[in-house]
């Protein structure tokens, strides 16, 4: 994309590091958003509240933001959505990032923890799809002992799949910074000793490497558990 077409680009400085070799660039599409929205990346340093860093301006359908980071970092990538800001996660690494915002929903690849977030969440979704056709099918008409007996079954069996297949996911990427954004938005499937558990395997220099909350949010949690009694 020419420069000449976002004359109104702000570079992410504040995301960016000295490491040349860690050059990233994200190229957007939006549709349903008009020339001169402002499309904004944001970081969280508690996990509840955003801190705009920097923005790019929509023009032709297409914004676009590049700089140079050290390793993977998490922010939020914010846009107009029915007269609200709605901001998806993102995951900022070396590479070339690709963003389609259209109708509301945010899809970011490119990239191979962006790819991984979407394999993670395209499989949860799949098997809530599912379960939401289970829930409609018992309700939808009038079912007999046998047929209720059957969808019970299948729905019991796909709330299962869906939690190995979270655990499994949380588990394979502990020492990552998306296992633990998993772990933080998923914690309620875990008991308070299994979280225990997984904290002490994420190495310590990855601990003092994180630009994110997630870490400090997941120790909280087990701590106010223990305060509280309140174990799983």
């Amino acid at each position: 994309m020419s420069k000449t077409v976002l004359l109104s680009l702000l570079f992410c400085t504040l995301l960016s590091c000295s490491n040349t070799n860690g050059f990233y660039r994200i190229d957007g599409q939006v549709k349903g958003i008009a020339d001169g929205e402002t499309i904004k990346i944001a970081t969280s340093p508690d996990g509840v509240l955003l801190e705009e860093q920097c923005y790019s301006v929509v023009k032709d359908g297409k914004f676009y933001f590049d700089g140079t980071v050290d390793e993977c970092k998490v922010g939020y990538i914010c846009h107009p959505s029915l007269n609200r800001n709605h901001c998806s996660i993102l995951f900022i690494e070396k590479g070339d990032i690709k963003v389609i915002v259209d109708d509301g929903c945010c899809r970011i690849t490119g990239t191979p923890m962006n790819n991984l977030y979407n394999i993670v969440e395209d499989t949860i979704a799949h098997y809530i799809a599912n379960l939401k056709n289970i829930e409609e099918q018992f309700y939808s008409r009038t079912l007999n002992e046998e047929e209720l007996a059957r969808l019970s079954a299948e729905g019991l069996m796909m709330q299962e799949k869906l939690v190995t297949f979270l655990r499994k996911a949380i588990k394979e990427n502990i020492e990552n910074i998306l296992g633990l954004y998993l772990l933080v938005t998923y914690n309620d499937f875990f008991t308070a000793e299994e979280l225990r558990s997984l904290i002490k395997q994420i190495p310590p220099s990855s601990i003092d490497r994180l630009n994110n909350s997630f870490y400090d949010t997941i120790v909280n949690i087990v701590q106010e558990q223990q305060k509280t009694g309140s174990f799983n």
